[in-house]
């Protein structure tokens, strides 16, 4: 009876946070009621103060981008100091702020929460390929929260229906923002000691109007 009391218990307690997301994120949720139902769920939440996202699905262009990515810091920093994330990852900006970045990477040991060994807290480099629905959250609101990471140096936004690259890297006197646009274009990721050349990020990307 114990265990079918818990079980049920459970079930309305998962089910209450559930719908609080059906709300539209009206309701505050903890971040422990937040981490409880990130890991327990199939869909990723993102979560900022208070509120959670889901994490809606990326478009095919949107999913070759990041396999592309995928292969080509795989190739340049693969036998360094430096490893990658896919998005999976969780990364832990504070205990209020949690987000999903497309691609991390770490250089040097890799550094999880205690209380939660999902959470990465010390990503080097993290990338965010724009989709439609995605242009304000990734260009102003993620840049400000990303920024607070101590340890990273570089965030990278990737545009989908056009060669371009927003490049944003840590200097000693605060954040440099950098725009690289077209094909011919190669932008430096100084921090990792490697490179994009966006003929090769966008290969086999088909665009509508590409000067």
């Amino acid at each position: 009876m114990y265990e079918r009391q818990n079980r049920l218990s459970y079930n309305t307690y998962w089910g209450n946070l559930l719908m609080a997301t059906q709300r539209n994120f009206e309701s505050y949720i903890s971040p422990e009621d937040y981490l409880i139902l990130d890991n327990a769920s199939k869909t990723k939440y993102e979560y900022l103060d208070g509120q959670i996202y889901a994490m809606s699905g990326g478009t095919p262009k949107h999913s070759k981008i990041i396999y592309n990515l995928t292969g080509l810091m795989f190739r340049d920093i693969g036998n360094k100091q430096c490893g990658g994330f896919n998005s999976d990852i969780r990364v832990q900006v504070s205990k209020n702020e949690y987000l999903y970045p497309d691609f991390t990477v770490v250089c040097g040991e890799a550094r999880f929460d205690e209380d939660s060994p999902n959470n990465l807290l010390n990503p080097t480099m993290v990338a965010e390929v724009v989709s439609d629905s995605s242009e304000v959250r990734d260009h102003f609101i993620k840049l400000n929260i990303y920024q607070k990471i101590e340890s990273l140096k570089i965030y990278c936004i990737i545009e989908q229906n056009k060669p371009k690259i927003t490049l944003h890297t840590r200097q000693d006197n605060g954040w440099l923002k950098r725009e690289f646009e077209g094909l011919d274009v190669i932008v430096p990721l100084d921090a990792i000691n490697a490179q994009l050349v966006l003929s090769e990020l966008y290969e086999t990307i088909a665009f509508d109007d590409v000067s």
